[in-house]
């Protein structure tokens, strides 16, 4: 469950005052159980995920046996499964597509509010300007991807060869 944003109101933010620091601080989205545990409840299998065909469908680039980056591709499945997993099915404490959409909304109110209202960050993505850290839970990397390029800086507010550089 989310919290409801606060209204924006320009009573909140009186011309006479200047922003001169944003750190936003946040949980990753929603996201399936961590373990297997209250089977009786709750089914075994999440199909929440319809993220995750493309999240495993990318190529590592090497340098001197090293990886240096991965490149998505696309990957056509020839070969169903026994059913017993449906499209879409997520790993334990993965982000949800419920967890996405929240984490890309956030993003947008963000931008209304430190963007197009306020004119605090940049129209336009610039890493000089934003900082961006996260843990190294896939579902917290996931969710700040969410918000910053689904949310804050959609496609078209940053370059064609964007790279988000998470610290870990």
């Amino acid at each position: 469950m989310s919290a409801k944003l606060p209204e924006f109101t320009d009573k909140q933010y009186p011309p006479d005052l200047e922003l001169r620091l944003l750190q936003i601080v946040h949980r990753h989205g929603e996201r399936t159980p961590v373990r297997r545990r209250l089977e009786n409840l709750f089914p075994p299998v999440w199909n929440l995920c319809e993220a995750n065909k493309a999240m495993f469908a990318s190529i590592a680039q090497f340098d001197k046996q090293k990886v240096q980056g991965l490149r998505p591709i696309h990957v056509e499945r020839l070969v169903e499964n026994n059913g017993a997993e449906k499209p879409g099915a997520c790993y334990y404490g993965q982000l949800t597509n419920l967890g996405r959409l929240r984490m890309t909304g956030l993003g947008q109110r963000l931008r209304e509010v430190y963007i197009d209202k306020l004119k605090f960050l940049p129209d336009m993505f610039d890493e000089d300007t934003v900082y961006v850290r996260s843990t190294d839970y896939p579902r917290t990397q996931e969710s700040v991807q969410q918000l910053i390029a689904g949310g804050l800086y959609p496609k078209g507010k940053r370059p064609e060869d964007f790279v988000l550089k998470l610290r870990i």
